[in-house]
């Protein structure tokens, strides 16, 4: 019998050594770090990075020995009295006008890997909770007169519904602050909130799974 391996094929559409280039692979390749990568998502990492206070000996977010995401120089002004939601979310308005613009729908691209994750999930035997997040009232309102913010939400929940067509998949709907109780308070900028709001959708969640 013959023992050696048997010749690798190709994908569909790469191009080979045999074809005397090696530019489709690298094509494809780059085509699919663009999807994954693009414009808005390096635009949010070069923001992250510019924002960062190096001279703080308090680093901007860490976290903690029990796996929570703190914000030790917020968590600082807070204990002083000096920290300024107000200021924060006024600064960062712009930046959530800007990424919420040019939205016109639901990328299906993310909805196709979602739809993946599902499935895959599923098919493991693990039941599935999708929960719909909120940003703080004050941004909501902002982007509602501005973008089509409010469209894209009511587009979010109806995917999720589709999705949760499957009695071992729920959705938990928290795209607004009265949905879970939170405070106007208890952030600590447009979209993120602080560990007592956090608790709250712990909560609902714990629940769901139970």
């Amino acid at each position: 019998s013959d023992d050696r391996p048997e010749p690798r094929q190709p994908l569909p559409g790469t191009a080979t050594a045999d074809s005397g280039t090696r530019s489709g692979v690298l094509t494809q390749w780059l085509a699919r770090e663009k999807k994954a990568f693009g414009a808005s998502y390096l635009g949010d990492a070069i923001r992250a990075v510019a924002l960062l206070p190096w001279s703080s000996r308090l680093p901007y977010y860490a976290f903690g020995p029990d796996g929570h995401l703190r914000y030790p120089q917020f968590e600082a002004q807070r204990e002083r009295g000096t920290f300024d939601l107000d200021r924060r979310i006024t600064d960062c308005l712009p930046l959530y006008l800007e990424r919420f613009q040019g939205m016109t729908g639901l990328s299906p691209g993310r909805q196709a890997a979602l739809d993946e994750l599902v499935r895959e999930a599923r098919g493991d035997g693990a039941r599935v909770i999708i929960w719909l997040t909120t940003l703080h009232p004050r941004t909501v309102d902002y982007l509602t007169r501005r973008t089509r913010y409010a469209e894209l939400v009511a587009q979010a929940g109806t995917y999720a519904a589709r999705l949760a067509r499957d009695p071992d998949v729920r959705v938990l709907d928290l795209s607004s602050t009265e949905r879970y109780g939170a405070t106007t308070s208890g952030w600590y900028d447009c979209g993120h909130i602080d560990e007592a709001n956090a608790a709250r959708v712990a909560a609902l969640l714990a629940t769901a799974i139970r």
